[in-house]
């Protein structure tokens, strides 16, 4: 879990982690995938700040963001695609794209089924 927090420069009049309405640097210490990090975000809104650190902790890594999760037409798309590049019988694809129509294709149409989750 990493926890932002803002580091008071000397000129400021605040001493305390939880002031937060000033505009000193703000840092983020914690632990995240068994990594230890204290280190300044070079930032100084709180929002922005917050975002930043909220992305670390979806992609699960620090300096990363999370990839875009792409729906399940787009998923069979770029797999059929890739299946016409390795230069597979066309035999291959076209049982490919029955089974897509067969089973995936009429659940794909239900908002609850429209994405891939990770």
């Amino acid at each position: 879990m990493l926890t932002i927090y803002r580091r008071h420069r000397a000129p400021c009049r605040y001493r305390s982690r939880r002031f937060r309405t000033c505009k000193c640097p703000i840092w983020v210490q914690g632990s995240l995938g068994g990594e230890y990090i204290r280190r300044s975000l070079d930032l100084r809104a709180w929002e922005a700040a917050t975002a930043v650190v909220r992305e670390w902790e979806s992609a699960g890594r620090l300096g990363q963001t999370r990839l875009t999760i792409p729906t399940i037409a787009e998923a069979v798309e770029k797999f059929l695609a890739d299946a016409k590049a390795r230069n597979l019988k066309a035999s291959s694809l076209k049982k490919y794209r029955r089974l897509w129509r067969a089973s995936c294709c009429p659940s794909a149409k239900h908002d609850t089924l429209c994405r891939l989750r990770a």
